[in-house]
């Protein structure tokens, strides 16, 4: 797989058989610190005509910010371009880049492998693998209804340092 400006290219020819592109998301751990796990979404997957590649097109502008190393000191407040972080009054460097991403959520076709999902928004409905031992019957399922990021005024003072 090789990184892009548009997102990336892969030989690979079974991610054309995945449905519904637009609603995977590629996983990125450590994008900006040992401790974050970004996530971008897909726009489309389709064979380049030119040369048999597979291009994987990233959703903007998540991919396009993003993708571009950022480095801000003594930012006071960073703008809505910069919607991954939200730090208020400290003087910071902020390195976000991705490069190639972890994984890939959100594949109905991966389905059956333990631990995977597919979440199907036009049906409402989120189809899950459990992963050996879980019981699906008794779990708590914890589902976010918030795509927002929450913001937490002086995150990088003393009282909210990163493990």
């Amino acid at each position: 797989m090789k990184q892009t400006k548009e997102g990336y290219l892969t030989d690979d020819a079974s991610v054309l058989t995945w449905s519904h592109p637009s609603r995977l998301e590629l996983v990125y751990t450590g994008s900006g610190s040992s401790w974050t796990e970004a996530r971008c979404g897909v726009a489309d997957i389709e064979k380049r005509p030119s040369d048999g590649k597979i291009l994987i097109t990233m959703k903007q502008p998540c991919y396009g910010h993003a993708s571009t190393r950022v480095h801000n000191q003594g930012v006071k407040y960073l703008t809505p371009r910069h919607s991954l972080f939200c730090m208020y009054g400290h003087s910071l460097t902020l390195s976000l880049f991705f490069r190639l991403p972890r994984a890939v959520e959100n594949v109905f076709e991966l389905l059956g492998q333990p631990g995977r999902f597919y979440y199907d928004s036009t049906e409402n409905v989120i189809y899950y693998t459990p992963r050996e031992g879980e019981e699906m019957h008794t779990a708590t399922v914890v589902v976010p209804l918030v795509e927002v990021p929450t913001c937490l005024p002086h995150a990088l003072s003393h009282h909210a340092h990163p493990p």
